[in-house]
């Protein structure tokens, strides 16, 4: 918990050093609702997880659980996890930029 707290911290003071505090609270909102958004993936997850505790219905609940993760990670086009993934790592490692390091 409290490793959970520091990093929370450390986020938050890197989101006011670079710039509007208030940004990182929209940036979850924005996360979090519309079309596609993770609160939509969790709620999905709860349910089928929450069907794991009825022992009858306990493997269909796993066969469904890693079937969403597979189709999760898995999708195709542009809300698929790993179009995510490639795109945010595109915006990070930009080609031609300097490295800070090289001096």
């Amino acid at each position: 918990m409290a490793l959970i707290l520091v990093a929370l911290g450390a986020l938050l003071i890197a989101a006011g050093a670079r710039g509007d505090p208030n940004e990182i609270g929209r940036m979850f909102a924005r996360d979090l609702q519309g079309d596609g958004g993770y609160a939509t993936f969790a709620l999905a997850f709860v349910i089928v997880g929450a069907l794991g505790f009825w022992e009858p219905v306990r493997p269909i609940s796993h066969g469904l659980l890693l079937l969403m993760v597979i189709a999760l990670v898995l999708t195709a086009g542009r809300n698929g996890l790993v179009s995510k993934a490639g795109r945010q790592w595109a915006r990070i490692v930009t080609p031609g930029a300097e490295s800070p390091r090289a001096s």
